[in-house]
């Protein structure tokens, strides 16, 4: 990557009361910062940690969406943001990613979903996982959509991970567009993020490849939740990748869990 992009590149995440641990990078991107947006004092290495006040908003989730969608108003002194959530671990240098993405000129970034292509699918899975505040709001934002025009035929994408182009002039309103989708239908800005697409005809490079899924770029980790048993079993996997001792440890509960034992 050349120098004068990357000092116009930031790698962000946003932690609101340890819900996540977060790790420093296997290995750095050069020239590129990495912004850890807090309401506590976690101090992780590599990363600069910003103090926020969450207690402005809401609930935490929103505070989280908040910077989570306004990396251009929380951000501004970048061209190019790379949003990933708590829950994931930077593997290796990303300069060929924000290569790819200022190459394309597009307004976002985004990871195909590895599951589902359609929000209806994302929908019912939702309602399986029980992680809507309200299922019939799901059910009446889908038809709200499609009586608008919405042919939710983009391809699902998963939002753990979101680059950005503040330089784009559709970028502002339409982030507005899903944060405000947020606020007055579901809680899940997964369900929302296709109709911004379409409704502001938003220009995205769409990843081929996913953070679940084996890559040579993210790994995604379970949330810790505050539990230390999670926490424990969080650093094992993430850890493993730069700690022998974390690697050995990982690769026996791997073979126990594989004999049942």
């Amino acid at each position: 990557m050349q120098n004068n992009l990357a000092k116009n590149c930031v790698i962000y995440t946003c932690v609101i009361d340890n819900y996540d641990k977060t790790f420093p990078a296997v290995r750095a991107t050069p020239g590129i910062d990495f912004i850890l947006f807090s309401n506590t004092s976690v101090q992780v290495v590599g990363w600069k940690t910003i103090r926020i006040d969450s207690s402005r908003f809401e609930s935490a989730t929103l505070a989280n969406r908040y910077y989570k969608f306004f990396a251009h108003e929380v951000l501004d002194d970048y061209t190019y943001s790379m949003y990933i959530d708590g829950n994931i671990r930077v593997l290796t240098d990303l300069s060929y990613l924000f290569s790819l993405f200022s190459e394309s000129g597009c307004t976002l970034g985004l990871l195909k979903h590895p599951y589902r292509k359609t929000l209806p699918e994302e929908i019912a899975r939702c309602k399986e996982l029980g992680v809507l505040d309200d299922n019939d709001a799901a059910d009446c934002q889908l038809e709200d959509y499609k009586s608008q025009g919405f042919k939710d035929d983009l391809g699902l994408t998963e939002n753990n991970v979101i680059f950005r182009n503040h330089s784009s002039d559709i970028l502002s309103t339409s982030m507005e567009t899903w944060w405000n989708e947020l606020q007055m239908k579901t809680n899940r800005d997964q369900l929302s993020l296709g109709y911004v697409r379409w409704k502001h005809n938003l220009s995205v490079l769409v990843f081929e490849w996913n953070a679940r899924q084996e890559n040579p770029y993210l790994y995604l980790y379970p949330h810790t939740k505050g539990s230390i048993l999670n926490e424990i079993k969080v650093s094992v996997k993430a850890r493993r990748f730069d700690s022998l001792p974390h690697k050995v440890i990982y690769r026996l509960w791997q073979w126990l869990k594989k004999c049942k034992i």
